[in-house]
């Protein structure tokens, strides 16, 4: 099994179909509510993480990647806060040293 942050690659003899088209639709029914309730702020940073971690827009690999990955990841979890808490106290930068998969 192959892991990086964002992506889990299995034996596809061993994988799941029907649960991976379940999470696959439970990914777009969550993101596509979205464009109906969040703040600009949190639409935007979505959108702009959903373009790069699904669309691979820009296309990057390896450390570049996760790099990117994790900025975006931070800044989309960081708008989300500011939105519930109105301000959040943390630097987006800690937010990102901090994820639970910052390696």
């Amino acid at each position: 099994m192959a892991c990086s942050l964002w992506t889990v690659e299995v034996d596809k003899d061993n994988s799941d179909k029907a649960e991976d088209e379940k999470r696959r639709k439970e990914y777009w029914e969550a993101y596509s509510s979205l464009f109906q309730v969040a703040s600009d702020s949190v639409l935007l940073a979505v959108t702009e993480f959903h373009k790069f971690a699904w669309m691979n827009d820009p296309p990057l690999t390896g450390e570049a990647w996760d790099e990117k990955f994790k900025e975006l990841y931070a800044t989309m979890i960081f708008e989300m806060r500011t939105d519930a808490f109105e301000k959040s106290q943390l630097p987006k930068e800690l937010v990102e040293e901090r994820l639970p998969f910052a390696m």
